[in-house]
């Protein structure tokens, strides 16, 4: 029987491989989407989690929902310790970086509805590129799955103090005619550098395809993405971002949190926009992802097209093997989102804080956890279907 028992837990080991994070396609052994936690498994899960989130002093909020059930939900620090108002449930945070996939859901919406196509190229939208050797044949697929980078935007538009304070001005003066101009300018300027590339987040790309939005849809892209996702999912956490009113947000200086009144760098939604400019809480952000994974929202499979894809890049997420994941910072915020589609697994953190705190390492812990969990559930299952218990 010791024997037997051995053998089976190297089969289950086996297993086991086959169902973890390699880039492997094959079929697994077990369904681990249909993995459920007892109700004292997700105690222990919780309980490990708060106290990973506690040890790293995080502020923030933390949602992790394992086969579309929510396994954790808890809130951390402050929103304004000034004024002893903590971090709660429908707390916004810029959610930065996972703007992007919010992005790139509304043009599998677009594409869904036949607005647009991914192999549209730009000079549909930008014609002044038609006769541009070097990006007349660039397509929205391109952008998407960052098979051609513009760059980084953010490294290139602000330059100078001066100029920083010209447009923080305009902001402040007229908030409208400053998005308006920002959005022109940063477009020209993305379009004047081209493609170069680099190994970035996609800023360009995915300001370049919200302003494809704006010109196909003829809408702004605010009240695109809350007419097609934010209305349809009910997010009732989820805005952008505005320069005369921004997020409170904490540094990490001689080991204790700080508020930061300072804004040294523009916060605007034009600045911001279709890469950045989602402010959103970590329920909504949870739900969202699990309308992508479930496909709800489009019918697009996004999650699959962005594992497909060669540059380990799609729709705003990065792939790692069977995994994704997003990691987003503003000033003084940081987002971490991982997914997980075989077990419909989805850890999002949202903070107000950035600092000697790492959010993706916290939320890589986080994952290790749930699927230590989840592992030695899988190692029990085939253990007893092997000795026929």
């Amino acid at each position: 029987m010791k024997l037997k028992r051995i053998l089976c837990a190297a089969l289950a080991v086996s297993i086991l491989a086959l169902s973890g994070c390699s880039g492997s396609e094959e079929k697994q052994a077990v369904d681990i989407s249909k993995v459920k936690l007892s109700a004292s498994q997700i105690s222990e899960v919780s309980s490990k989690t708060d106290k990973e989130l506690t040890d790293h002093k995080f502020s923030g909020g933390a949602v992790i929902t394992l086969n579309t059930n929510t396994v954790f939900e808890k809130s951390y620090g402050y929103t304004s310790e000034k004024k002893n108002k903590l971090n709660d449930s429908g707390t916004q945070y810029q959610i930065s970086s996972v703007t992007k996939v919010f992005t790139g859901a509304a043009i599998a919406i677009m594409c869904d509805e036949g607005v647009i196509q991914k192999n549209d190229v730009l000079p549909k939208f930008f014609p002044t590129l038609k006769n541009n050797k070097e990006m007349k044949s660039i397509t929205v697929e391109d952008l998407l799955l960052k098979k051609r980078d513009f760059g980084r935007y953010v490294d290139n538009f602000v330059t100078t103090t001066d100029q920083l304070q010209t447009y923080n001005k305009l902001v402040n003066k007229n908030e409208k005619l400053a998005n308006s101009r920002l959005k022109q300018d940063i477009t020209r300027l993305i379009l004047n550098m081209g493609p170069n590339n680099s190994s970035n987040v996609g800023d360009s790309n995915y300001y370049l395809l919200g302003k494809i939005i704006e010109k196909a849809t003829g809408k702004d892209y605010r009240d695109y993405i809350k007419e097609k996702i934010i209305k349809k999912l009910g997010l009732k956490n989820t805005s952008f971002a505005s320069g005369k009113r921004p997020m409170t947000g904490y540094n990490n200086d001689m080991g204790k949190w700080r508020y930061t009144e300072e804004q040294p760098t523009l916060n605007s939604y034009g600045y911001l926009f279709s890469s950045f400019g989602i402010t959103s809480s970590p329920k909504d952000v949870a739900k969202f992802f699990s309308a992508l994974v479930n496909k709800t929202l489009t019918k697009t499979d996004i999650i699959r097209e962005a594992k497909r894809s060669s540059t380990n890049f799609g729709y705003g997420m990065s792939v790692e093997g069977r995994n994704l994941h997003v990691e987003g910072r503003t000033y003084l915020h940081s987002s971490y989102v991982f997914v997980n589609p075989e077990n419909l697994e989805c850890a999002t953190l949202l903070s107000n804080t950035t600092g000697k705190a790492d959010i993706s390492e916290i939320g890589k812990d986080i994952h290790r956890v749930i699927n230590s969990k989840i592992n030695g559930i899988l190692l029990e299952s085939v253990e007893e279907k092997s000795l026929g218990l």
